[in-house]
């Protein structure tokens, strides 16, 4: 807190002066003030820096957004080329199997039907891995979701109590300073008082 410039000795004077006060009594007055006057007091910079710590929070909450968001974006691309990868080889199993088909039309009639079954069990295994990794994919986004938006929920909870925190502390502020300046007047009657 910055402290706010009050010439004592000139109130000081001004009192002795144009009051006609005793000098001990327009130093007392004037100290009094003073300290009154001198307590934590938020200035424009304090507000100012609360503000920018504000402004700050609010940044970090935008970061994490996008964050999050390149994040999701990398999740999907990967999961997009690992799909891609698993059609790939599907499309490679089939060829191959074609041609092996193809060399076994000669073969017995048993040993085309096992090589089917074996096929058709290949088959189903790739299936069931592109199952399990649309599966994980998705939950993984999920997660990142949920975590992202309570990150989101704790930034902005503490930005509010933050802010209830300053204004209570202005208004707390304030009001001693009403008291302050109140006693003082009450005080300066008194002795002014014939």
């Amino acid at each position: 807190m910055t402290s706010i410039a009050f010439d004592t000795l000139k109130f000081a004077r001004t009192l002795r002066d144009r009051a006609k006060m005793s000098p001990e009594q327009a130093e007392g007055l004037s100290d009094a003030l003073l300290e009154a006057i001198q307590g934590d007091i938020p200035t424009k910079a304090d507000l100012k820096d609360v503000e920018a710590s504000i402004d700050a929070l609010r940044s970090n909450i935008e970061a994490l957004r996008a964050s999050t968001k390149a994040d999701f974006e990398g999740l999907r691309a990967n999961t997009k080329s690992d799909i891609e990868g698993v059609k790939a080889s599907i499309e490679a199993l089939r060829a191959s199997t074609k041609a092996d088909v193809e060399g076994l039309k000669t073969s017995t009639k048993a040993d085309i039907e096992g090589i089917k079954s074996s096929i058709k069990v290949d088959l189903e295994g790739i299936k069931a891995s592109i199952d399990a990794l649309r599966a994980a994919a998705k939950s993984d986004v999920e997660a990142s979701r949920a975590s992202a938006r309570e990150a989101e929920l704790r930034l902005e909870a503490r930005m509010e109590a933050s802010k209830t925190e300053t204004i209570k502390w202005v208004v707390g502020l304030i009001g001693f300073q009403i008291l302050a300046v109140i006693g003082s007047v009450i005080a300066l009657a008194r002795i002014l008082k014939p």
